[in-house]
């Protein structure tokens, strides 16, 4: 297996010096050499040997790095290889330990001169620099990946990926910020898919304040819109034809009830239930959903349509069981919103909108809107008085308006 290239050349070569110290030891022996002579020579031979088969595993190790991404791409491996600790150990044998042994067993050899110590001691400092580097970079660079990647993903890059060139406790740590940035990454396709489904208001709010069952009363105006006509396009259209035409009336809608403050609570079919003061407050929730009813209509305008707008008290909150449930308003005036709907469709003006709303609006909202009939709707105990835009109010937006 590749990961276990620098482990094998390792030792090779390790077994090759050991095979040499023996051959040379025992043709020294049968050359004469004395005993004390020999194991000096074999022990500086088995030192040298330890030095050649370190730096040659860490030589080896960095230039496969990218034949081990390539392998460790496909997942982890049961592998083991030197870790830092271990890496570290050996760049203070190289160059701490192996003279310094050599100098402690100097008292075994008299004969060793001054001269032998020093060339002894050179050797500890070049190959114990050499180790060093090459152990400090294998983990320094590796590090450094990592350290970039997830600068990356602080600013908000979730597209890095380090590559995972090695089996021990730095590839667990480069496997593992991979890890961590794809769940970052679906997290944020979860959250962006819950802002849509619930809107990003709604989404702020459990993220910030958790999700519960439950609400609480909130003074809100509604905005209710529904289309005629649809069920005869689907009737005589092809339905991906009818759904294109709705989305791409829905998409405006939303961009106007957005503009305005406003959050879309559900789409009903045709129809668009829309809240302004929740979510999220709003001052002057009376006076944003006005002007809102009013752009809206030049949207629909060539369609039959009715849009209805009432305000007062709601509990809103998360409505239905633990396993599901949404965000949403319930009161009097949701079903109040509903009835105008209805009713504006009949008048042919298509926009009504209950007096208490009209009341409460802004004077320069209020003075765009003329008073309409007292209407008995369906299910109330009491008459509404109603108010429509005045005709020079039809094309009137708000300064803010984006559309």
């Amino acid at each position: 297996m590749s990961l276990l290239l620098p482990r094998k050349f390792a030792l090779l070569t390790m077994a090759a010096w050991i095979g040499g110290t023996i051959v040379f030891g025992i043709a020294g022996h049968l050359d004469g050499d004395d005993g004390r002579h020999v194991l000096r020579s074999g022990i500086g031979s088995l030192l040298g040997g330890l030095t050649t088969a370190s730096i040659l595993y860490l030589l080896v190790d960095r230039m496969l790095r990218p034949v081990f991404a390539r392998v460790l791409a496909e997942g982890p491996t049961p592998v083991r290889t030197l870790g830092v600790r271990l890496r570290l150990v050996m760049a203070w044998w190289l160059g701490s330990g192996v003279p310094f042994l050599g100098i402690a067993l100097s008292p075994l050899f008299p004969d060793q001169t001054a001269k032998d110590l020093a060339v002894l001691g050179w050797i500890g400092i070049v190959s114990g620099a050499v180790a060093v580097a090459l152990a400090s970079r294998s983990v320094s660079d590796r590090l450094a990946s990592v350290r970039g990647a997830l600068a990356r993903v602080r600013t908000g890059d979730l597209r890095v990926e380090v590559p995972v060139d090695e089996a021990g406790e730095i590839g667990q740590l480069q496997a593992g910020v991979n890890e961590m940035v794809s769940g970052l990454r679906e997290r944020t396709v979860i959250a962006d898919l819950f802002g849509r489904h619930v809107g990003a208001e709604v989404a702020r709010l459990a993220l910030a304040e958790g999700v519960h069952l439950g609400g609480e009363q909130r003074d809100v105006t509604v905005l209710f819109l529904d289309v005629t006509g649809s069920t005869l396009l689907a009737a005589t259209r092809p339905a991906t034809e009818v759904v294109a035409r709705l989305n791409e009336l829905f998409s405006r809608v939303v961009a106007i009830v957005e503009s305005e403050g406003g959050w879309v609570d559900k789409f009903e079919g045709d129809g668009v239930l829309c809240v302004f003061g929740a979510p999220a407050p709003l001052p002057d929730h009376r006076s944003a959903a006005l002007r809102a009813a009013r752009r809206l209509c030049d949207v629909v305008s060539s369609l039959e349509f009715g849009i209805g707008v009432s305000s007062g008290v709601v509990v809103a909150g998360n409505i239905g069981s633990e396993s599901r449930f949404e965000y949403t308003v319930i009161g009097d005036p949701v079903n109040e919103a509903s009835r105008l709907t209805e009713a504006a469709k009949a008048r042919g003006c298509g926009v009504l909108a209950a007096g208490r709303t009209v009341d409460g609006a802004a004077q320069a909202e209020r003075v765009l809107w003329a008073a309409a009939d007292t209407i008995a709707l369906r299910g109330r105990p009491e008459p509404t008085p109603t108010f429509e835009p005045k005709v020079s109010s039809m094309a009137t937006v708000s300064p803010s308006s984006n559309t």
